[in-house]
Parts: structure tokens; C-alpha cells; sequence
């Protein structure tokens, strides 16, 4: 993303506008680890995986339909594929990868985890712009896996298993390669029909997998149930998509990028007092290691 975003992000330093956008995105985002373990968290006890994202990301992609369908400029072909596989990664891919595995991985150490997407960002922005990444960039990935590592060895069993630690770092990458794909498309398009355009593609599939199920998932969600879902669709799903794509076409991708670090900052408080969750010195130590290592890799 570094080479097709100079624009914006030129454009956008010093924007307080786009900081602000982007710090109330990743305070929402903080919270929906903590909203989807209480959902379907607990393997036996949870709600079903698919029907909740379809319900929450259906909802999402209703509410945007209409900027997709009043958009001012008609798009390419190759502005509908673009949109289409971010909202497959973003959206999709992200949800499904993180949801599954939050079924056995605590909110805490989800945001934690997800500590890494800066760096993912950087990484295949890297990759995106054609060029062999800096020493330096390469230096901090290691430092940042080892940060995960540790991490992933020092979890209690109640807090995480190494399936759903994969799933979890799967989403991250998800998440990061649609940051590297939408933001050119925002700045050419409009935040508001780019937003709706990779919310319906990537609402879609979890739709049709979840709707099968939907019959008997809704009749066993309690009102907190309810209450939690509208949450994550109105906060996470709905309001933050369109502050994060507008915030990062302001300041650039890799200026965006940073924001993310008060995802595991929210996500480990809100695991701990709502969720009753622990954290081991190893999670607070490789937390740290990943947080340093994106850093140092933004500032170089």
C-alpha cells in the first residue's frame, strides 16, 4: 500500500479528522472480540457460528445498500473485482476465520493477537508496491512471530488452543490484505459506496452458510444475546468498516495502521473485567515484543 497511497496519505497528515475516525473504529473493534466470545464462545455453550454472522453482517449490508446504489460515478470491471475480493477477505474471511476461532481462544488474547495486523499491513503493502522489504521490516517480522509464539506457548488451557490461534492469525492476514486493497479504491470511489460495495460481497457467503441454521438460532438467543448482536452490528460491523475506510484513505495505510495497537489494549481489559479471563506474564510479554516490533517497523 505504501506506493498507491502517497496521495492520501500526503494529503491527510495532520488530518484530525482522519484521527479520529480511526481511533473511534479501533475502540469499537476493541470490544467485538469481548462481544463475540460471550456469543459463541464456551465450544458447548456458544450460539452457532455462521447463522450470528450472518444475522450481523446481513443486517450491516442492508444498511449500506443504499450508498452502493446511489453512487455518483459508474465503476470498471476492475473496480467491482477489487471491491469483490476485498470484501472476500475483509469482511469473509476475516469474520469466519476470527469468529471459529474465538470459539476456543479468549477475547484478551484475540486482541492480542491481532496485534500483529500492523505489521501484516506493512509486510504486503511491501509486496503490493513491488519492492523487497527493508531490513528493518524484516527484522521486526521475525521479532513479531516470536512475539506470537511466545504468546501461543504461555496461554492457560482455558484461554486459547493452538487451532484457534492459527485461525485467529489467519483473520489478521485477512484483515490486513484487504487494508492493502481498499483504500486506492476509496480515494477514487467514495468511502460510502466502497464501504457498501465490500460489505455486500463479503456478507454474502456467511448469509448463505448461515441462513440454513437461522430457523433454531434465533429462538435460543437470550435478550443479552440480542442486545450483544445489534451491538457488534451497529458498532463493529457498521460504523467502524465506514470510519476505518474513511480515516485510512485520509492518512494513508500505513499511518492507519498504527491505530490498531488499542485493539489488544481494549480487547485484554474487556476480556479480563467482563469475561472473568486471566493473562500470563508470557501473553503480556509477547503482546509487548509485537507492539514494539510495529513500531519500530512504522518509524523506520
Amino acid at each position: 500500500m505504501d506506493g498507491r497511497q502517497g496521495a492520501a496519505g500526503s494529503r491527510g497528515s495532520g488530518d484530525g479528522l482522519g484521527v479520529g475516525l480511526l481511533l473511534l473504529a479501533c475502540l469499537f473493534w476493541g470490544t467485538s472480540p469481548v462481544g463475540m466470545r460471550l456469543l459463541v464462545g464456551a465450544t458447548e455453550q456458544g450460539l452457532p457460528v455462521l447463522p450470528v454472522l450472518a444475522l450481523r453482517y446481513g443486517s450491516a449490508a442492508i444498511l449500506f445498500l443504499p450508498f452502493l446504489l446511489r453512487r455518483r460515478v459508474p465503476w470498471s470491471g476492475a473496480d467491482w473485482r477489487r471491491a469483490a475480493l476485498a470484501g472476500l477477505c475483509g469482511i469473509t474471511g476475516y469474520n469466519v476465520l476470527a469468529s471459529f476461532g474465538q470459539r476456543t481462544v479468549g477475547a484478551g488474547l484475540t486482541g492480542l493477537l491481532d496485534a500483529a495486523e500492523p505489521l501484516l499491513i506493512l509486510l504486503f503493502g511491501a509486496i503490493a508496491a513491488r519492492r523487497m522489504p527493508r531490513p528493518i521490516l524484516i527484522g521486526t517480522a521475525i521479532a513479531g512471530a516470536c512475539g506470537v509464539a511466545l504468546m501461543s506457548v504461555s496461554i492457560g488451557p482455558a484461554e486459547g488452543s493452538a487451532g484457534g490461534i492459527m485461525l485467529i492469525l489467519a483473520s489478521a492476514a485477512a484483515w490486513a490484505l484487504y487494508c492493502v486493497m481498499a483504500p486506492d479504491l476509496i480515494v477514487r470511489r467514495g468511502s460510502l459506496p466502497v464501504t457498501a460495495a465490500t460489505m455486500a460481497f463479503g456478507a454474502a457467503p456467511m448469509v448463505l452458510a448461515g441462513a440454513p441454521d437461522m430457523a433454531t438460532a434465533l429462538p435460543a438467543m437470550t435478550r443479552t444475546d440480542l442486545i450483544v448482536l445489534a451491538a457488534l452490528t451497529l458498532g463493529s460491523s457498521t460504523i467502524s468498516m465506514l470510519f476505518w475506510n474513511i480515516g485510512s484513505a485520509r492518512l494513508g495505510a500505513q499511518r492507519a495502521s498504527g491505530f490498531l495497537y488499542m485493539i489488544p489494549l481494549v480487547s485484554v481489559a474487556g476480556g479480563a473485567l467482563l469475561l472473568g479471563e486471566t493473562i500470563t506474564p508470557g501473553e503480556i510479554a509477547g503482546g509487548v515484543i509485537v507492539l514494539v516490533s510495529v513500531f519500530v517497523a512504522q518509524k523506520r
